[in-house]
């Protein structure tokens, strides 16, 4: 996982999976499943990308969501809609 760009956590637990310094520098991480945060901090979340919040270069970043398909694709409608204005 250390190397990973990409991590995807597809599951109900409410615990960690892993801690921050197990994930690469530059990973995003798709959260999905759980209803609270799980990971840890220095994560921008999809919240902030609405709120025009951008990850560092290089940065971690996260997609957390619960799994329902139309909040998914409402939001992905407003982040695609806000790059392209």
């Amino acid at each position: 996982m250390r190397d990973a760009g990409i991590v995807c956590c597809v599951t109900t637990s409410t615990a960690p999976l892993f801690t921050l310094d197990q994930a690469a520098e530059h990973a995003h991480v798709n959260a999905v499943g759980a209803f609270r945060p799980a990971i840890g901090d220095h994560l921008i979340g999809l919240g902030a990308a609405l709120a025009g919040g951008v990850p560092p270069s290089g940065g971690r970043t996260v997609f957390k969501t619960v799994g329902v398909a139309l909040q998914d694709w409402a939001i992905a409608q407003l982040l695609a809609q806000r790059c392209l204005q």
